[in-house]
């Protein structure tokens, strides 16, 4: 879900959306928010960041326009569990590397970073947005509508600037599984955050076996209707190792804890 014009329309940028209704309104596409009378625009999903950047950049949306608290709140959970468990990681006597998977400008690694400020931190992105042999690839990616250039304003150095503990990262630059070949070492918590079937199911692959008993791997868009990589890449892995993903309270994401 892109956004919600309140009382007039919803905005996606699934094209096989639009024409349709939702709780009584039509879905639109975001070219249609430009011939749209609205007062606010009500921002619903948790891609807070590339969601303004689509509306204020390509679409020309006056950003005071634009409310996005319920998307930041849905962000402010997935942070307290971070934060929270690291918390008890602690308590608990549990030590490793941590890393995220799908950086984007850092919003989260920087969460991930504060949290375990001990540990080294492994970002593993292009810092350059999809490329198109990623996304035609990548069934449930096509039926967003996204382009192949989503996520591209970003780069390292952004990432960094984000980070309160830049020293402890180290940067991954590449695809992934094949930028984490020599990455090596036990690991407490992971954010998967690919968006892509195959880089999520190959997270998930690599890190598994390298997390230290209770230590947590966290899975975003999970339950996202429109991103459907997540959901199938879990549900496969979890099945072939017994496993059972967890919700966490942010309505998208789950985590998989090592038991054994």
């Amino acid at each position: 879900m892109l956004a919600e014009i309140g009382g007039i329309a919803y905005c996606d940028q699934n094209s096989e959306l639009w024409g349709t209704t939702y709780f009584g309104l039509p879905v639109i596409s975001p070219t249609e928010v430009q011939k749209t009378d609205y007062d606010r625009i009500v921002i619903t999903a948790c891609s807070t960041d590339a969601i303004l950047f689509d509306l204020t950049q390509k679409y020309e949306v006056n950003e005071d326009k634009i409310i996005s608290e319920p998307a930041s709140q849905l962000n402010r959970s997935r942070n307290h569990f971070v934060h929270t468990f690291a918390s008890l990681a602690k308590k608990r006597g549990l030590r490793g590397n941590v890393a995220e998977g799908g950086v984007y400008q850092g919003n989260y690694a920087k969460e991930i970073n504060a949290a375990f400020p001990d540990s080294t931190l492994y970002l593993f992105d292009t810092f350059e947005g999809f490329v198109k042999t990623e996304t035609h690839n990548d069934e449930a990616y096509v039926k967003t509508g996204r382009t192949h250039s989503h996520f591209r304003n970003t780069s390292v150095q952004t990432v960094m600037n984000n980070l309160p503990y830049p020293n402890n990262a180290i940067i991954r630059k590449g695809f992934f599984p094949e930028s984490a070949t020599d990455v090596d070492g036990d690991f407490v918590f992971v954010n998967l955050d690919f968006d892509l079937y195959a880089p999520i199911l190959a997270g998930l692959e690599f890190f598994y076996p390298k997390l230290v008993i209770g230590g947590v791997i966290l899975i975003h868009d999970y339950f996202a209707s429109e991103v459907f990589a997540a959901n199938k890449a879990v549900d496969e892995f979890c099945l072939a190792h017994n496993l059972y993903p967890l919700p966490i309270g942010d309505v998208l994401s789950v985590a998989i804890i090592k038991q054994q």
